[in-house]
């Protein structure tokens, strides 16, 4: 009940691979019925891989914050969950090696102006030894209108990859 197939074989050695990869070109292969990319850069020298990973880190994030925060989260209760959530998710990224954890926050101190009052997201110098950090502003940088519109106060990511460190923000609001 078996068909037998025949595959005609590519020689790709480590050398030609590393070459194909200098020269900014893709090396795809077609396994089990699919073409499954085995790496490389696209033709403007950005990595793919690393395009790609951080892709799915955004929408793994959002999903995991989603599922969240339609559940009733108040006050410190909400604001430990959040962080829990998030964590957790990139935990995932760290332990799998995409997130490095030797880069340092060298820019100037991160603040943020809200309804009048600044909040640090991460001071310069920062070392990021588990390859992010997680700030949630308190509940307290909500005005009355924003808590009656059930929105999430903003949270700020800051992730380093193999490339460099970068912010996300996030901003909960019921639609």
């Amino acid at each position: 009940m078996y068909t037998a197939e025949n595959i005609k074989e590519e020689v790709l050695t480590d050398a030609i691979y590393e070459q194909l990869t200098l020269n900014n070109i893709n090396v795809d292969t077609f396994f089990a019925g699919n073409v499954r990319n085995l790496g490389g850069n696209l033709k403007n020298g950005a990595d793919m891989t690393n395009s790609y990973v951080r892709i799915i880190l955004h929408q793994t994030m959002t999903e995991r914050l989603l599922e969240l925060l339609v559940t009733k989260i108040k006050n410190l209760d909400g604001v430990g969950k959040i962080y829990a959530t998030l964590s957790k998710e990139l935990e995932n990224y760290r332990s799998c090696g995409y997130l490095s954890t030797d880069k340092i926050w060298t820019d100037k101190t991160l603040t943020i102006l809200i309804n009048g009052k600044q909040y640090t997201v991460i001071d310069e110098g920062t070392p990021l030894t588990n390859g992010y950090v997680i700030q949630v502003l308190p509940m307290s940088a909500l005005t009355e209108a924003d808590k009656a519109a059930r929105k999430a106060p903003p949270i700020y990511v800051i992730v380093a990859d193999q490339y460099g460190i970068r912010t996300i923000t996030v901003n909960g609001e019921i639609i």
